[in-house]
């Protein structure tokens, strides 16, 4: 994964490029759930998420071999922090014990490729050294 700054006459992005057209993680399941593991603030996690609230479900866009995410356009129209708001999935969220929760979608994933980005402390993705953990939905009629 790389970031990289893309200009244009109207806009600046900052871009989170995943090598690869598609995950190595491939779900069949349009509906699978999936289980975050959090803990709570301290001083050696200062940097870590510790919020099922810190996660993001992203619409990833596959340009040629590479997946993109989008964490940062800037323009003389303003300024957008953090993933697309039209490529973030909305999920809900059930707390199954202390620091684990089971997320799930709240409408079935389309087939393509998706992340959860991470942001630590409400910091956007590329200032806080976030992750992304990537997978993709796979099109049960191929």
């Amino acid at each position: 994964m790389k970031s990289m700054f893309t200009a244009g006459l109207a806009k600046m992005h900052m871009i989170v490029e995943m090598a690869g057209a598609h995950s190595p993680v491939q779900l069949p399941d349009p509906n699978s759930p999936f289980y975050v593991y959090v803990q709570p603030s301290n001083l050696f996690n200062m940097m870590q998420p510790t919020s099922v609230n810190d996660y993001t479900l992203v619409l990833l866009d596959v340009k040629g071999e590479n997946r993109e995410l989008s964490v940062m356009a800037s323009g003389a129209g303003g300024s957008q922090m953090g993933p697309d708001p039209q490529h973030t999935v909305s999920f809900a969220n059930t707390k199954i014990a202390d620091g684990i929760y089971k997320v799930t979608p709240r409408a079935a994933l389309a087939p393509g490729e998706y992340c959860f980005a991470s942001s630590v402390n409400g910091q956007p993705l590329y200032m806080s050294g976030g992750r992304v953990w990537d997978f993709g939905i796979s099109n049960p009629s191929k």
